[in-house]
């Protein structure tokens, strides 16, 4: 599908290395989602992320630890946003939010 690319940065052997990277290109935030839950569904290295629960920490460890980003603070930078978006819009911790499982190819989050 289309791509955009854009300058990123990996890290490896504890150094981030900025390189040259194309990404997905969406047509809708709804169609992001969709081919997000579709590869967290369909590859077995992410299957522990979907049996955390309402879990934010859990989820963003079992992203990490099935190799979704070479940052090995992935886990703890993504905890820390999630949990800055539930304080600046006062809502609930977003561990506490209503979950649903991702039925495979039902094409509903």
């Amino acid at each position: 599908g289309p791509s955009v690319g854009s300058a990123t940065h990996g890290i490896h052997q504890r150094h981030a290395h900025g390189h040259p990277a194309q990404f997905r290109a969406y047509g809708s935030c709804g169609q992001c989602l969709h081919d997000y839950a579709t590869l967290l569904s369909g590859d077995p290295r992410y299957r522990a992320a979907l049996g955390t629960g309402n879990d934010v920490g859990a989820f963003a460890a079992a992203l990490q630890r099935g190799g979704y980003a070479t940052d090995p603070n992935y886990a703890r930078k993504l905890t820390a946003v999630a949990d800055t978006l539930s304080r600046v819009l006062g809502a609930e911790p977003l561990k506490l939010a209503a979950a649903a499982p991702i039925a495979a190819g039902s094409g509903t989050l």
